[in-house]
């Protein structure tokens, strides 16, 4: 499973390589900051302006990348959003289109630099160094061992078994439970989108709570039992090597894992994966 670990919290690889590449980006820009103002009182005193601060432009480029990337996300997947535009402001669901932070951050660094001719140097290792501190990040802690669909037999609210392993083909997983507050925000729309026509098959796979538990949850949430399973003793977790709920896991016809998200998912990147699963064209 693709997830990085810190006490209580359960990042995804992706989004830990973001954080580190953003902490080194800010660490970066005041150790460059620092060094500009001791070289500057080293040399003769100046009559001129004081030296720029490489933070200053640091500051403007950081922003237009999450601005630009996020809002092409958006862009690209405004028929989901639409839906429930609230969702553009949740950012910790995820969801940017990394060209375009790229572009937008490209463009507002070659204008700080236009500007500010001094930190050039400084203003490109620091952000040279963000990069490759995530970028570096992302490769030696993504998990590139492949992850077969576990044949657990599990049983639904009516006591029936629920197989994993079914000739309808690509399955989608989630692992939650009712005392998890982003597990009760997803399940509603992730069941509706488990409903809508041309979907795959869904599990979701209740982690350790009893029947009881379960269906006084579903009564709450005004929810049906249908794609609902009961995993008492957490089975799946254990077999998925799963740290923390929720967990969505989307397996093909043969089985195999071929994405996963932690955390609360959006719709907007539930729809993606359920259209890479049935073959269906964005």
């Amino acid at each position: 499973m693709n997830s990085v670990t810190l006490g209580p919290l359960v990042f995804e690889t992706g989004r830990f390589a973001a954080v580190l590449g953003i902490a080194v980006l800010f660490l970066a820009s005041a150790l460059a900051d620092r060094l500009v103002l001791r070289h500057r009182q080293g040399a003769a005193p100046a009559t001129g302006p004081a030296a720029p601060m490489v933070s200053a432009a640091v500051w403007p480029v950081f922003v237009a990348w999450v601005l630009f990337a996020r809002l092409g996300w958006v862009a690209l997947h405004w028929s989901d959003y639409a839906v429930q535009s609230v969702d553009i402001l949740r950012f910790w669901q995820g969801g940017f289109a990394i060209e375009w932070g790229f572009a937008a951050a490209l463009a507002v660094m070659g204008w700080q630099v236009w500007r500010r001719r001094t930190i050039v140097v400084p203003l490109v290792l620091t952000c040279g160094a963000a990069s490759a501190a995530g970028g570096l990040a992302l490769l030696l802690l993504t998990d590139v061992r492949s992850l077969t669909l576990p044949d657990l037999v599990l049983s639904d609210l009516s006591d029936l078994p629920v197989s994993l392993i079914h000739p309808e083909g690509a399955l989608v997983v989630n692992l939650w439970a009712s005392w998890c507050p982003p597990c009760r925000r997803e399940l509603p729309m992730m069941v509706e989108r488990a409903s809508s026509a041309g979907a795959p098959r869904f599990v979701f796979a209740n982690q350790g709570e009893t029947p009881a538990q379960v269906k006084s949850f579903l009564t709450r949430a005004g929810l049906g039992p249908d794609h609902i399973a009961l995993d008492p003793g957490y089975g799946l977790m254990g077999a998925l090597d799963a740290a923390g709920l929720p967990v969505t896991l989307f397996f093909d016809a043969d089985g195999q894992l071929v994405a996963s998200h932690v955390g609360e998912i959006s719709r907007a990147d539930l729809s993606r994966r359920m259209k890479e699963l049935t073959g269906e064209s964005e």
